[in-house]
């Protein structure tokens, strides 16, 4: 018999097209445990992107160029990156905190 967090690790698994290694890899980079990143997911605290790229654009889409073109000036992408996890497939995890 399979318990509700077998049963969300193997929708998350599906939903991310990772293994379950994976799955406890992305758990580990945001210190919480694969229970609190299934229920995290389940509440919509976790964003999948399908690319870098796509998760850039996402995350700067309300920017204005001249707040973009200071992050060029910083050196900087004006992203948190303890907030992101890159997945084997290039996939990127956002967590809202």
């Amino acid at each position: 018999m399979t318990t509700t967090t077998e049963t969300n690790v193997q929708d998350l698994m599906e939903e991310w097209e990772v293994s379950e290694n994976e799955v406890k890899q992305v758990a580990e980079h945001f210190e919480v445990s694969v229970e609190d990143l299934c229920r995290y997911q389940d509440e919509d605290n976790l964003r999948l992107h399908c690319s870098y790229d796509d998760f850039f654009t996402w995350m700067h889409e309300d920017s204005d160029v001249s707040s973009l073109i200071e992050l060029l000036r910083e050196g900087s992408n004006g992203i948190n990156e303890e907030q992101i996890y890159t997945l084997s497939n290039e996939q990127v995890v956002f967590m809202y905190q």
